[in-house]
Parts: C-alpha cells; sequence; structure tokens
C-alpha cells in the first residue's frame, strides 16, 4: 500500500508492504524535512530524501503523470532500511494482447549492474495515461512476479 498526493509526479508519503499477510517493510516520507523514516521488521533508520524517491508501489503508477523521456529515468526506491538507486532505460515500443484488449506499449528495464542482477520490467499503455499493464521483477531467492492488467477503469463508474 502506498499513501501521497500528485504534484509534478507521484510524490508518496508513506508506504507498507505485507508479505502472506505480515508487515515487511514501510516507512514515511517527510518532503519538509526532507528524509524518510524507514522500517524493515522491528529495525527502524531515518534517511535522506532525494528527488525522484518512490516506493515500489507508487514508482510504476508515477509514469500516469509524468511520461518517460527517451532518455529513461534514474530514481531512488525504498528498499528496507535505505534508498537504493537504479536507472531505467526505454527499451522500445510494442503491441501487447492484454485482458483489455490490444495496446500499444512502452517496455521499461531496470539497467543491470555487477552489484544488482536482478531483472524488472514494466510495459506502459501509451494510450492509457501510461499506466502500467505488466510488471515482471525478480526476488532476492529467484522467483519470478508477473502482475498483469485485468481492467482499467477512470472517471466515474
Amino acid at each position: 500500500e502506498s499513501r501521497g498526493r500528485v504534484t509534478t509526479g507521484l510524490e508518496p508519503d508513506g508506504f507498507t508492504e505485507t508479505y502472506n499477510g505480515r508487515f515487511k517493510h514501510g516507512g514515511e516520507f517527510d518532503w519538509g524535512r526532507g528524509v524518510a523514516v524507514l522500517r524493515d521488521g522491528a529495525s527502524r533508520v531515518t534517511v535522506p530524501l532525494h528527488d525522484n524517491s518512490w516506493d515500489m508501489t507508487s514508482f510504476s503508477f508515477n509514469f500516469a503523470f509524468v511520461p518517460p523521456g527517451a532518455a529513461g529515468l534514474d530514481g531512488y526506491l525504498a528498499n528496507g532500511l535505505r534508498f537504493a538507486h537504479y536507472r531505467y532505460t526505454v527499451a522500445g515500443r510494442e503491441r501487447m494482447d492484454t485482458a483489455v484488449g490490444p495496446l500499444q506499449v512502452l517496455h521499461i528495464k531496470k539497467v543491470l549492474t555487477a552489484v544488482d542482477r536482478r531483472p524488472f520490467e514494466m510495459w506502459l499503455a501509451m494510450d492509457r495515461y501510461y499506466l502500467p499493464v505488466r510488471i515482471r521483477f525478480t526476488a532476492k531467492n529467484g522467483s519470478v512476479f508477473v502482475s498483469e492488467v485485468t481492467s482499467i477503469s477512470t472517471g466515474s463508474p
């Protein structure tokens, strides 16, 4: 779960990540003071905030407000007790068949490094406000998780 507001993009105020119904990570972002208080289990640290800082959930939806440029994006993601710096690049434009029909998507990939070899990719629907319609990431244990859109609604039901 992520909470926050829309400014020039998404500005998270806080997040909670659970696994099998149990608290895993969380944090509160204090943009006025320029710090975040991050929690991992019982551990808690205060760390500086950077421009382009998000939690894992708000990051994927930020593109609905600030579409990615051709050069990609640098960002900081709350990750346990720290912010990790990541670079994302535009891998290309594709046509993707989804549960909401065929879509033109922008394929975004995390740039892998010698320190971080775990892939992360997302496909953003170009004519649907750059909402993520597929997200694929690899966990530390090697498990691959894929989330795919099942419906999109905007405005009133």
